[in-house]
């Protein structure tokens, strides 16, 4: 009976650990590398806590995860549409509207597209033959949106932070990102604010 490991054996052992470090390095760098893409590409957002434009999906003090590479990739895979894939009528965005005095800093969710057609009609907005019964302070006109640029509405519509009816498109530059998720149950579930 033997106590000792064999020539062979020690060999072998040596080895499966050098393989297993190899292993652990890989995994190790390949995680680091996700996050540092992950922080690069995502942003977080906090709704203001006076605001409630967005009530009810982004409550006051919610935090919201966007993505800021929405030009380059519609979803989460590159596909290298045009330059504004990521956004989509219906999805809420993070912008940054510079004025001569201030700059807005805001959330939105977009309702026209570039090449969209926008009818301002007594206390309501057509876009494309959807109805959108707000009141705004245009004249009764029929524009169509210009290019690289977007027509933003609150989700709560009598809230009375602004919106594309009050300062006119979005353009494209003015966008941060698009709105991938909310962290506002997250951090409720864990008492945070």
């Amino acid at each position: 009976m033997r106590f000792g490991k064999t020539a062979e054996q020690q060999v072998q052992n040596k080895k499966l650990f050098r393989i297993m470090h190899i292993i652990r390095r890989v995994l190790f760098y390949t995680i680091l590398l996700c996050f540092v893409l992950l922080y690069f590409q995502c942003g977080v957002y906090r709704v203001a806590d006076n605001n409630d434009s967005m009530i009810p999906e982004f409550k006051p003090g919610t935090r919201v995860i966007y993505d800021r590479f929405f030009k380059y990739h519609e979803g989460g895979f590159p596909s290298f549409s045009p330059r504004y894939g990521g956004v989509k009528r219906g999805r809420a965005i993070i912008f940054t509207k510079k004025f001569d005095d201030f700059v807005y800093r805001g959330i939105g969710r977009v309702i026209a597209l570039p090449d969209d057609t926008i009818t301002f009609d007594e206390n309501s907005i057509i876009v494309n033959d959807k109805n959108y019964p707000v009141e705004h302070n245009h004249p009764h006109e029929t524009i169509c949106v210009p290019k690289d640029s977007f027509f933003v509405l609150n989700d709560n519509l009598a809230s009375p932070v602004n919106d594309s009816r009050h300062f006119g498109f979005i353009r494209l530059e003015e966008i941060e990102g698009v709105v991938v998720f909310s962290l506002g149950s997250f951090f409720k579930a864990f008492g945070g604010n």
